[in-house]
């Protein structure tokens, strides 16, 4: 599904797994792979602070 203007897109993919690791060398970071159904696998890396915040809001949309 994609959404927004020309511009600027948004793709949302269905996630079906994921796993999170903090690399030995590199405390600050939380390294995260999502399993998708349609775009295979996707990973990202955030810093501890930004991991945080991620947590808090899927937390609050979790509750809705």
């Amino acid at each position: 599904m994609t959404t927004g203007d020309q511009n600027e897109k948004q793709v949302f993919h269905a996630v079906s797994g994921f796993r999170l690791s903090v690399p030995p060398d590199r405390p600050d970071l939380l390294l995260v792979e999502l399993k998708t159904i349609d775009a295979g696998i996707i990973r990202v890396s955030l810093t501890k602070e930004s991991a945080v915040m991620f947590g808090q809001e899927v937390e609050k949309a979790a509750t809705r």
